[in-house]
């Protein structure tokens, strides 16, 4: 298992006998190969707990969290990246999790690595699915910026063909791209309706259950932390609120920033931002006459390009708003297709620790 933080320490208790064990973890991951349905299809994936994403792990600076990891494959070996040290990579710097067995984990972030990142499993092309938000919170819970409340992205690719097909062709046309879990299936070039159009050796699923976007509810007029995790293997990817241009990044890659505003968030592997987002107030969501919003996500640099979505979605009463049954008729923003300048020279860290700040 990896998890894409520098900072994070750890201890290893590997494969101690139950028998032995006094205390229980504080988290239990196993990771088993379950068909699952999603984003309108069902596909043989690697899970953990049974889902995707997996739980989300809280872990606070200077204490220490027991986590232990089932391998509960059949066959396949397994690993979770841990820290520079062991950061999951198999024979090099821990060894597999052998099918069947399990590993323990003793987790202590140090003093000043709060923030947001993710945990993966390494082996093969697991981490496609088997992946989850590790979030680091403050010892003191004092935080920098002020926000009501936050709220987790976390972006992740799903192909049509199974881990191994797509080990084999790793250039494979990317189908579906997933917000928490959830979405539609891509469309590819100009389309606008893509359904029944994919050329995929997935089985369309006979439920719709999970065939819509990911519903991101917000309060009109409070402030939200949003935590966007960058979990896909092979596809940059950039994103955009529909009517919400306001975003301020305060932090990236689990490290606090000077407070840098934005419209566009653009993402590779691994990356994290944290972004603050003012919500509309009543009276400007009734001079839109709307309460929901796209959020349009786009994969870059591949041999096509896709698109995808997710819905934030205003309610004051708590009352869930229905799931949309298709994506919109046409794209609801433009988003530049080069952004190779994005955000450099802008980003600085909060506190300078010592070093002098960029020259503007």
């Amino acid at each position: 298992m990896t998890i894409s933080s520098p900072r994070l320490w750890y201890t290893l208790l590997a494969n101690l006998p139950l028998a032995i064990a006094i205390r229980q973890p504080h988290y239990i991951l196993r990771i088993a190969s379950e068909n699952i349905t999603v984003a309108c299809r069902t596909r043989l994936s690697a899970v953990v707990n049974g889902t995707v994403p997996g739980p989300a792990i809280y872990l606070k600076e200077n204490q220490t969290t027991w986590v232990r990891v089932y391998n509960d494959l059949l066959h396949d070996n397994t690993t979770m990246f841990v820290a520079p040290y062991s950061d999951g990579t198999p024979q090099a710097s821990q060894w597999l999790i052998k099918a069947q067995n399990f590993f323990d984990y003793e987790l202590r972030p140090e003093i000043g690595a709060a923030g947001s990142s993710f945990y993966h499993f390494h082996v093969g092309f697991q981490a496609v699915t088997a992946s989850g938000p590790l979030i680091v919170e403050e010892a003191d819970g004092e935080v920098p910026y002020d926000y009501d409340e936050d709220r987790m992205i976390s972006f992740s690719e799903l192909f049509n063909n199974t881990d191994k097909a797509v080990e084999d062709a790793l250039t494979a046309p990317l189908k579906r791209l997933q917000v928490n879990g959830n979405g539609f299936p891509a469309l590819l070039g100009n389309e606008t309706d893509a359904f029944g159009k994919l050329p995929d050796n997935a089985p369309p699923s006979s439920s719709n259950d999970t065939c819509h976007p990911e519903i991101i509810q917000v309060e009109p007029n409070k402030t939200y932390r949003f935590r966007a995790i960058g979990g896909v293997a092979l596809s940059p990817l950039v994103f955009t609120l529909e009517d919400h241009r306001n975003l301020t990044i305060v932090a990236a890659d689990s490290y606090y920033t000077q407070p840098a505003s934005t419209d566009i968030i653009q993402m590779g592997g691994g990356q994290r931002y944290d972004f603050l987002l003012r919500t509309k107030t009543e009276d400007e969501l009734k001079v839109l006459g709307k309460t929901d919003f796209w959020v349009q996500i786009e994969s870059r640099y591949r041999e096509e390009n896709s698109t995808f979505y997710a819905l934030l979605s205003y309610t004051s009463n708590q009352s869930a708003s229905a799931a949309p049954s298709s994506p919109p008729g046409q794209h609801p923003v433009s988003i530049p297709y080069s952004l190779q300048d994005w955000m450099e020279y802008t980003l600085e860290p909060l506190n300078q620790m010592g070093f002098q700040a960029l020259i503007k």
